[in-house]
């Protein structure tokens, strides 16, 4: 019945959609390069602190040392309450709610002592042992992600397996108190075990491609017990993440 108004609704609702398309391009863009589609390559790395803590229990001043003498005591304590550590990582999430991720990281490196006496009559001493306790990581973990809004953040919840390196350096001092004779020996020892590996972070958007993430992951005791010098491993250390990382999405 009213040709020509319909006809200029029509063509004000197609001047109006073009209009919104271009205004709305770079917002597409934007969202494009935070956001995944069917999937996001991404590469990041940081740092941060873990409070590494030995496990007193696994000290034992046998093994590459001495011969374990009835009657032995010792202390031990540890220098540092928290250690730096380091990882690098590469991932692909897809679906916006899942992903992969394989890195490597350092655990950290803290210091012990462990001082002690032995024996009796001519055959007593006293020891010193001083060294350091240091874990390595490679670990490959799938993530589910819940997405936060359009720019891009997200939380996720990491499950995985590590495999970790502890090495352990010691300088052990002996000395005979009759004879006031030391000696001072140094020793190196290491070994690797599998964990399970769990964590959980925030991602947020920082720039076009660019992402920061916090990040609490835990793995336990690591290590094998009986430490220090034998053969049995390098003693157990119980070891929880916290790190920042700068984050580069493709």
């Amino acid at each position: 019945m009213h040709p020509f108004p319909v006809r200029r609704s029509a063509s004000m609702v197609a001047t109006l959609a073009v209009a919104i398309g271009i205004g709305c391009s770079p917002c597409a863009e934007a969202q494009s390069s935070t956001e995944p589609g069917m999937f996001q390559l991404y590469i990041g790395g940081g740092g941060g602190a873990s409070p590494m803590t030995l496990d007193s229990r696994d000290y034992s001043a046998t093994g590459n040392f001495v011969t374990q003498i009835i009657g032995t005591t010792h202390t031990i304590t540890q220098d540092e309450t928290f250690a730096g550590s380091y990882k690098g990582f590469v991932g692909l999430r897809f679906l916006k709610y899942f992903g992969i991720e394989a890195g490597v990281g350092h655990l950290g490196t803290v210091g012990f002592t462990a001082e002690g006496v032995g024996g009796s009559g001519g055959g007593a001493y006293a020891f010193t042992d001083r060294g350091d306790y240091s874990a390595n990581m490679t670990y490959v973990a799938a993530l589910l992600t819940l997405p936060t809004g359009s720019d891009g953040g997200y939380f996720h919840v990491k499950g995985g397996t590590a495999q970790v390196k502890v090495d352990v350096t010691e300088t052990f001092t002996q000395e005979f108190l009759l004879s006031g004779l030391t000696v001072e020996s140094v020793f190196t020892t290491s070994s690797k075990v599998t964990r399970p590996l769990i964590g959980l972070g925030y991602t947020t958007s920082v720039g076009s491609g660019k992402q920061l993430r916090v990040e609490l992951e835990h793995l336990g005791e690591i290590g094998k017990p009986y430490m220090f010098g034998t053969q049995d491993g390098t003693g157990r250390a119980s070891v929880t993440m916290l790190t920042v990382a700068y984050i580069l999405a493709f």
